[in-house]
């Protein structure tokens, strides 16, 4: 009997942290995956951003290539604030939005698709961007603030499982279970998350949506 309980005790504390790092290290290569395809999307039209700020507001281009995605899309949602969509120049001064528009006249179908040089669908281009860039760079936030979670919990899980797996003669043969018990709780809760991870990970946009449904809800209620 005695054995028996050493054999369980030793086996499952064992068999957590090879469990545990398996599915981490899994779902860490999807979130590089996501994260790459993101940063690829980021990395199209933040430049495209770049060349709409540049013609139509005060910023230089060394400005603008210090800056972070983040204050890129801050300093994009300023200047569509700024516009006006139901004027024929956008509210704009007449050399800015004769700038913007040459930017937009320059821009070919192979590299931007065919975009409209008209006043409104120039705005609705913006405004279309300036979304799926917030989308994007919270999507890949969120994807990483999950990712940090899981990680930190299984990492836990598994030095509690392999500090605990030596120690067999300092517990009593009816405190062993319970001990078990509760690593195998932790290893339930830690792939729980990392699993939720991963659903978050595949759709993000969906998950802010549902946040951001909840939190108006609260509002109004």
């Amino acid at each position: 009997m005695y054995m028996q309980d050493l054999n369980f005790w030793f086996f499952t504390l064992s068999a957590i942290p090879q469990t545990l790092g398996a599915l981490v290290a899994l779902v860490v290569a999807f979130v590089i995956y996501r994260i790459g395809e993101i940063d690829r999307l980021l990395g199209r039209d933040i430049p495209r951003m770049k060349r709409c700020l540049l013609a139509a507001t005060d910023a230089t281009i060394a400005e603008l290539n210090e800056q972070s995605s983040r204050e890129i899309l801050r300093d994009l949602q300023k200047f569509l604030a700024t516009m006006d969509p139901e004027r024929s120049e956008l509210g704009l001064e007449l050399p800015r939005h004769a700038e913007l528009v040459e930017v937009f006249d320059r821009m070919t179908d192979e590299e931007y698709g065919i975009v409209s040089s008209n006043s409104r669908e120039i705005y609705l281009y913006l405004q279309e961007k300036a979304n799926k860039i917030e989308v994007s760079l919270n999507s890949r936030a969120l994807i990483l603030e999950y990712l940090k979670v899981s990680v930190i919990l299984s990492l836990f899980t598994i030095v509690a499982s392999l500090g605990i797996m030596p120690q067999s003669s300092f517990f009593l043969p009816q405190t062993r279970g319970f001990i078990v018990a509760c690593v195998l709780f932790l290893t339930v809760v830690s792939a729980a998350y990392t699993g939720y991870s991963v659903f978050v990970t595949v759709n993000p946009r969906g998950y802010l949506q549902k946040k951001t449904h909840r939190k108006r809800r609260k509002i109004s209620s």
